[in-house]
């Protein structure tokens, strides 16, 4: 049985790298509409933060705080594409028309009003205490020391010059 729930774990994390590619429709990036089926741990109160978009080696896009790589959760309708593959390029769109741009070698920089979560793990447990896939292969794909940013309102966000 473990092989074959192996199998089944890498053909979906391969599906997920694949699709990082061309993500029209934000497949592999989080949203806060990812955090209505977890227990989240981010609290309601949000504080104006400085962030920096970052493309990692592994392709996964990250918001840099203070030095430190976090697996951002989006506002709902956000998506997250490789817009150019030589050099890889990857956009944030977020709804209302802001675009965060990132490549391997540098970010835009942007404050907006975020939570980072309470402790180092990223959530990803349902109620009844099992993981959510998506969020789980993200997570584990991406690799990141610090633990997740919540940016809840798209409105919030401002790219600096």
């Amino acid at each position: 049985m473990a092989g074959r729930t192996s199998v089944v774990v890498a053909a979906t994390l391969a599906a997920l790298v694949a699709g990082c590619a061309a993500q029209e429709d934000g497949v592999a990036s989080l949203t806060t509409d990812d955090l209505e089926i977890v227990v989240d741990g981010f609290g309601d109160q949000t504080t104006l933060m400085s962030g920096r978009l970052q493309v990692q080696s592994s392709g996964c896009v990250a918001v840099l705080i203070d030095g430190t790589a976090r697996l951002p959760f989006w506002p709902s309708g956000t998506t997250e594409m490789n817009v150019s593959v030589d050099p890889d390029v990857y956009e944030v769109r977020l709804p209302g028309g802001t675009v965060l741009q990132a490549d391997g070698s540098g970010g835009d920089h942007f404050t907006a009003q975020m939570t980072v979560h309470e402790d180092q793990e990223v959530p990803m447990a349902t109620a009844d205490g099992t993981d959510y896939e998506k969020i789980a292969i993200i997570a584990s794909f991406c690799d990141l020391e610090g633990p997740a940013v919540l940016i809840p309102d798209a409105g919030t966000v401002t790219v600096a010059p």
